[in-house]
């Protein structure tokens, strides 16, 4: 059950990501939302649900865009392994809110420089056609860290509804 809620919420976050955000982006770039939700799901579950929302919303978008397919779900896979390190092996684990910007800032511009460096090796390889320079990429980074850090209060507040509502179908489950 908790698979298909996180599918779910991740196709609609895809869906106002790459559709309804489009029309208004900020410095060429959208909110990171399925980005946030792996971050946000690394640090509030014990498990590896963050692996699931990663490779579902990652070949989504990477559907949906027009970059190298791979790009978004191996970086998404990437920065939730850091993430979870980060939230249950350091010292982030005792209180995961106040460090949630900075890692989510962090996470956005290793995810443009990993777009940057994988559609720029898959053009070597004439893979792709799509070029894309740094200073480009660093822009839509600071783009979509602007976008994303002002909707992270009010979707952390909605995937803490959600992550609650899982926790009480494990729960129930167990009984």
């Amino acid at each position: 059950m908790k698979y298909l809620i996180y599918s779910v919420v991740t196709i609609f976050l895809v869906g106002i990501t790459a559709g309804g955000f489009q029309h208004f982006s900020i410095l060429h770039a959208v909110p990171q939302l399925v980005l946030l939700l792996v971050i946000l799901v690394a640090a509030e579950r014990k498990n590896l649900d963050y692996l699931f929302v990663a490779i579902v919303g990652g070949v989504l978008l990477d559907f949906t865009t027009s970059i190298a397919f791979g790009s978004y779900t191996l970086s998404f896979l990437v920065i939730g392994m850091l993430a979870k390190f980060l939230f249950e092996d350091m010292l982030l684990a005792r209180s995961p809110l106040k460090h949630i910007p900075w890692v989510v800032t962090s996470a956005i511009f290793v995810q443009h420089l990993w777009i940057w460096l994988y559609n720029g090796t898959l053009i070597r390889f004439h893979s792709s056609y799509i070029p894309l320079r740094l200073s480009e990429a660093m822009l839509i980074a600071i783009g979509a860290i602007i976008y994303t850090l002002l909707l992270l209060f009010p979707a952390y507040w909605i995937i803490e509804k959600l992550n609650d509502y899982i926790e009480h179908l494990d729960n129930r489950k167990k009984y």
